[in-house]
């Protein structure tokens, strides 16, 4: 029987998130009893709270899956950000809880430690992850819920020099000039985000 692999985002609430992948036998429209692993999730089920699953995308692959979630994890920082009920970071060797209030005794921490040592990504690997990010498209309520996580965060001075240096000495296509161009046309910029373009400025 042919299995189904997908990647999904459940809501409760603007503050109770999550996000995972999923394999199955059935569709995953279909897959509507399904809603996390995650302990806390399946707790606040238990006591009534009622989560809407939204399916991002179908994979071909467990792995594809695997790899989306990663991303998602990783652009969305879901094991500290408070929006979001995942308390462990999706990597390609299993959680990483950085940011959590999980605690690991010194020995578990050597053996993990260990484990990685020396671990490098071939170039294959890197050339199809870098192809499966290219082809990634999030739905507009994906693309509304990161703009709306997003909102408000502050980039601190650190952040913006690293961003600048890697900028440096980059320069853009004739394509792209003209994208970025026809995207601007007709746009017109509010008070306040002309007085935070003058503030930069400055």
């Amino acid at each position: 029987m042919k299995k189904y692999h997908y990647t999904y985002w459940i809501s409760a609430s603007p503050t109770e998130n999550y996000i995972g992948c999923r394999s199955c036998k059935c569709k995953p429209q279909d897959d509507t009893q399904y809603m996390s692993s995650s302990k806390i999730v399946k707790q606040m089920i238990a006591e009534g709270k009622k989560f809407h699953k939204h399916i991002l995308k179908v994979w071909p692959t467990r792995q594809e899956a695997m790899e989306h979630e990663i991303l998602l994890h990783r652009i969305l920082d879901v094991a500290k950000n408070p929006l979001f009920l995942n308390k462990a970071r999706q990597t390609s060797t299993g959680f990483d809880a950085t940011g959590t209030t999980r605690k690991f005794s010194d020995e578990h921490k050597a053996n993990m430690s260990a484990a990685q040592t020396g671990k490098k990504l071939s170039k294959e690997t890197k050339a199809k992850i870098s192809a499966a990010s290219k082809s990634r498209k999030h739905s507009a309520v994906t693309r509304a819920k990161i703009s709306a996580i997003h909102k408000g965060k502050v980039v601190t001075a650190e952040t913006r020099a690293n961003m600048s240096a890697a900028q440096t000495g980059k320069k853009l296509s004739e394509e792209a000039r003209a994208n970025i161009s026809a995207a601007q046309i007709g746009k017109k910029l509010s008070k306040e985000t002309k007085a935070k373009i003058s503030a930069a400025r400055q």
